[in-house]
C-alpha cells in the first residue's frame, strides 16, 4: 500500500490544473489535453495521464453517454498491468460489473465494455461503467441534488463516500475473477462541483459554504489485486477524509482510533 505522500502524487500535476483552467475552456484546456496525451516515460506517469485525459473528457461532456452538465463522481479503477508496454487482452465478453453496484444493460463500444442505464425516457442518463479490452475501469455517477430551484444543488458526503468505498470493492472483485493481478490504482474525482453545498448528514449539521473548485481530485491510492476489503476500506482513507474535508470537517468519520472502517 502506497504511503500518504506516494497517493498525493498519483493525483498529478494535471488534475490540480483542471481546477483553476476549468472556467477558461480555451488555450489553457489545449494546453492540458497536450500534456495529457503526450507518451509518458513509466508506468505511475502513464496511469496518471490517463486518468487526466479521461477526467478532462467528462469535464467536457465527452463521455460515452450522455450525462448532462451536472456534478459527477467519477471512480477510476487502473490495473498496472494495462499500462505496461504489451497488456494482455481482457476477455470482456466475462467481464461482470455494474453502474456502482446498480443495474446497467451491457453493450460494447469500440473501447471495450459499456454498462448504462438505457433509460430512453431520459435524454441524459444517471451514470455509466466503462472497462476496456486492458482492465481500465470508469465509473460515473451523477451526484447532484437539487431539492429546492432556489437553492444550490446539494453534495451528499455520506452518499458519495458509499460509491467510492462500494464501487472500488466492485470493480476489484471484477477484474480478479477476470485473471488480473498485481498492483491497482484507484482514483476518485468530483467533477463541476462548483457551487455546490456539500453535506455529511443533513441540511443543518454542516457549514453551508459552497465548494469553490469545478474539480475535486482525492489522492489516488495503490493497493494490490488480491486485497482483503478492510485493507481495502484503510487503503481508501486519503481519498475519504477529502471528501470529507469537503463537507466542511477534518477527516472521515468512520474509521476508528486503530485506523479500521465502520460504516
Amino acid at each position: 500500500m502506497a504511503n500518504n505522500a506516494e497517493s498525493e502524487a498519483l493525483v498529478g500535476p494535471g488534475i490540480v490544473e483542471l481546477r483553476r483552467a476549468v472556467e477558461g475552456l480555451g488555450a489553457e484546456v489545449r494546453a492540458l489535453r497536450e500534456l495529457a496525451v503526450r507518451t509518458p516515460a513509466d508506468v505511475p506517469e502513464r496511469i496518471v495521464r490517463f486518468r487526466e485525459t479521461r477526467v478532462l473528457r467528462v469535464l467536457q461532456a465527452e463521455t460515452p453517454v450522455p450525462l448532462g452538465p451536472g456534478p459527477c463522481l467519477v471512480l477510476h479503477v487502473l490495473p498496472r498491468t494495462a499500462f505496461e508496454d504489451a497488456p494482455s487482452a481482457l476477455d470482456l465478453a466475462a467481464a461482470q460489473f455494474l453502474i456502482f453496484g446498480s443495474g446497467g444493460s451491457p453493450t460494447f463500444d469500440a473501447n471495450g465494455k459499456l454498462f448504462w442505464p438505457e433509460d430512453w425516457r431520459k435524454p441524459e442518463q444517471r451514470g455509466y461503467a466503462h472497462m476496456t479490452g486492458s482492465g481500465c475501469i470508469e465509473a460515473v455517477e451523477r451526484v447532484g441534488e437539487n431539492l429546492n430551484a432556489a437553492q444550490p444543488e446539494r453534495l451528499r458526503v455520506l452518499r458519495a463516500e458509499g460509491l467510492i468505498v462500494d464501487g472500488a470493492r466492485e470493480y476489484l472483485n471484477s477484474l480478479t475473477k477476470l485473471g488480473v493481478a498485481g498492483e491497482i490504482t484507484i482514483a476518485a474525482t468530483l467533477v463541476r462541483v462548483r457551487g455546490l453545498i456539500a453535506l455529511v448528514r443533513s441540511d443543518y449539521d454542516t457549514p453551508r459554504l459552497a465548494i469553490p473548485d469545478d474539480v475535486v481530485p482525492m489522492p489516488a491510492v495503490r493497493v494490490n489485486s488480491a486485497v482483503h476489503e478492510q485493507d481495502l476500506n484503510k487503503a481508501l482513507r486519503p481519498a475519504l477524509d477529502v471528501l470529507w474535508r469537503v463537507g466542511g470537517l477534518p477527516r472521515c468519520q468512520h474509521y476508528d482510533a486503530e485506523g479500521n472502517y465502520r460504516r
